[in-house]
């Protein structure tokens, strides 16, 4: 279809990412399978964190109905390393179920759990939506930084509109419960007025799907003269066979008392969204997440806050009606008495042990460690050195599973750093040139820091844990010794420490990071990425990520990391070296050969880049240099990249 110039303008106004597919010819997607020919690409639409926190999306020309015959209509979301993604379908009308296969003809099918934007025809998907708004779950999560949606329609032409919708990327840290974990069970949360008035609360992994066979209890503790509000912002449950969800294997039930005995005051399952508040009278509050072996979805999310006693309470608890997506009521019920074990009463240990340990990849070439007593609280005056030594031709990783040091400075926000200096500490070292060399001044504080890396098969850790408290529990953490700095995208030469070949006969297209990513990479290391196209064929690297020490001109008098590419095997005087702000965007080979280098020096820490490749013919359309500007095509590959100037693109579209 082609567009008018007003509307191209109208449209040039907005300024959250949408994108119109215009009719594209090109494919964005190559199925791996190049034999079976039932299969063809799918046309696709991507979005990038980049192109702002929140945007809108919807189905071709909608509102006005949809065309017959869309095979694949792809689209793809790609937040940073630690963001997931939330979609939400503010209108959906695609042709129903039919009512004699239970089959859909027309459809959205939803990949959740894609770590990477990379699918073919093999990849199974997780949730077929058809039907209206009345019949579909709206609100979805990513469980990584990518999700897509496929969209189809069959031979049938009908009159229903389509969808619209509404995407955010959201940092994974607003996902963590606020309340204190207690580290005796899986996922038992408790949470004190005197702590934090209000916060969040989720089911375990939340966006991730939770574990089957769980039961999770969240208590609350309210301070004199105040009581607990609870407010569901999205329950995302398999329905129950009956609208109270007294039959539901996975359930959430309020209990406006301490234990399983008190009164309940609301069952949750299903799909739900803004539930509440909740505003109970006892002082303690019981909210049990319990889930059965058939299915595992995505949760709940939820928010708590401590108010005020008003003379208004009522004498017991209400049962607060609320609707589902289909406009259903809640309704409440009631359950066995079961007792909630006391695990509040700190255990004492003793002030000195012996804690030092080494651990050698040829007894072991993985496994955990862990701060002692935990997950209790650790001794005050504890100093523990733990010795990891590999191979060879191996290094070390470090990843930190758990992690909660006393840290007298008081709450730390998302994006705050810790000051780690005479606090409780953990800080790893190992040799760099011949010198034992401390990471900074370590890790501190109660989030998970950084995954680490030594350079060569020797590291070391100390725990210093001075100023301990009962709320303190330490850390436990997972060591691996691996080769060519872990990383496993391409094909590692043998004969080098860290040379990684990627060949256009074994795959077309992928993804390199720089080792250890996203965590801390190591320090005076060099990395090569040897890139080897067929005849005819350069190689095209997006960089959707990039964090690497340095400043410009990133040369070795300004003690920078930096990224460089060649043509050849030395160094191409045609490109420069990348680091600090000075950040590579997209980089394309004269020829079939092409090189990137990764330096580190051995001062300064950063987490990296990860980048896509693809090999492809310079005569491809859709190649920069070449592409037909007369044509508003959407690019052939997957993950396809979000055109830099949908305005200019539209407006080209227009006036050919």
């Amino acid at each position: 279809m082609m567009w008018s110039v007003h509307r191209v303008f109208f449209f040039s106004l907005f300024l959250t990412r949408i994108v119109f597919p215009l009719n594209p010819e090109r494919k964005c997607m190559s199925f791996s399978d190049i034999d079976n020919d039932k299969y063809r690409a799918c046309k696709c639409i991507v979005y990038l964190h980049d192109g702002g926190p929140e945007g809108l999306f919807q189905s071709p020309d909608f509102p006005t109905p949809y065309e017959d015959s869309i095979n694949c209509l792809l689209y793809t979301f790609v937040g940073d390393v630690s963001e997931a993604i939330e979609l939400h379908f503010t209108e959906f009308d695609l042709q129903p179920r039919s009512p004699v296969t239970q089959e859909c003809g027309d459809f959205v099918r939803l990949y959740l759990h894609l770590e990477r934007p990379e699918l073919n025809e093999r990849t199974p998907f997780d949730e077929e939506l058809c039907g209206s708004n009345r019949t579909v779950a709206t609100t979805w999560f990513s469980s990584e930084r990518s999700l897509s949606f496929e969209f189809h329609s069959d031979n049938t032409t009908t009159r229903h509109l389509g969808f619209r919708g509404k995407f955010r990327f959201r940092q994974r840290e607003e996902f963590e419960t606020d309340g204190r974990r207690d580290f005796d069970t899986y996922c038992d949360h408790y949470f004190s007025s005197s702590a934090k008035k209000r916060g969040k609360f989720y089911s375990p992994l939340f966006p991730r799907p939770y574990r089957k066979s769980i039961t999770c209890r969240y208590i609350f503790h309210a301070g004199s003269r105040e009581v607990v509000e609870i407010r569901f912002d999205g329950v995302y449950l398999p329905s129950a066979d009956d609208d109270g969800c007294v039959t539901a294997g996975n359930v959430i039930t309020v209990y406006d008392g301490p234990s399983e005995s008190s009164p309940v005051v609301q069952r949750l399952c299903g799909q739900k969204r803004n539930l509440g508040p909740f505003k109970l009278r006892s002082a303690e509050t019981l909210v049990i997440f319990q889930t059965d072996e058939t299915v595992n979805k995505q949760g709940f999310e939820a928010s708590f806050s401590f108010v005020e006693r008003s003379s208004t309470t009522e004498s017991h608890a209400t049962s607060i009606h609320t609707t589902d997506d289909h406009g259903r009521p809640g309704h409440g019920s009631t359950v066995p008495l079961v007792t909630i074990p006391d695990t509040t009463t700190p255990t004492t240990q003793p002030s000195v042990i012996d804690c030092d340990k080494t651990y050698r990849s040829d007894e072991s070439r993985n496994g955990t460690f862990e701060s002692p007593f935990y997950p209790r609280q650790y001794p005050r005056g504890t100093r523990c050195t733990y010795k990891f030594v590999g191979e060879k031709e191996e290094q070390v990783q470090i990843i930190f599973l758990q992690f909660d040091l006393h840290y007298p400075h008081g709450a730390l926000d998302s994006k705050e750093t810790p000051d780690c200096r005479d606090v409780d500490t953990v800080v790893p070292s190992y040799y760099i040139n011949g010198k034992l060399t401390e990471i900074d001044h370590g890790f501190c504080g109660n989030r998970n820091p950084p995954s680490v890396m030594s350079n060569d098969n020797w590291m070391q850790l100390v725990f210093k844990g001075d100023r301990t408290n009962e709320q303190a529990k330490g850390f436990r953490a997972l060591y691996r010794f691996v080769r060519h700095f872990g990383i496993t995208n391409g094909l590692p030469l043998s004969t080098e420490q860290c040379t990684i070949e990627m060949r256009s006969g074994v795959n077309s297209n992928g993804t390199i990071m720089a080792p250890n990513f996203p965590g801390l990479y190591p320090r005076t290391s060099t990395c090569n990425y040897l890139f080897y196209g067929k005849p005819g064929e350069v190689v095209r690297i997006s960089f959707l990520y990039f964090d690497v020490e340095g400043v410009y001109p990133c040369s070795d008098d300004t003690q920078s990391d930096y990224v460089e590419f060649s043509n050849f095997r030395i160094r191409d005087r045609k490109f420069q070296r990348y680091c600090g702000r000075n950040k590579p965007t997209e980089v394309i080979s004269d020829g079939v050969f092409f090189r990137l280098t990764f330096q580190t020096n051995d001062v300064y820490d950063a987490t990296g880049f990860e980048a896509y490749y693809q090999f492809r013919t310079p005569h491809d359309p859709m190649m920069p240099d070449q592409r037909d500007r007369s044509q508003a095509a959407i690019p052939e590959f997957l993950p396809c990249l979000v055109l830099t100037s949908l305005v200019g693109w539209l407006l080209r579209s227009a006036l050919n």
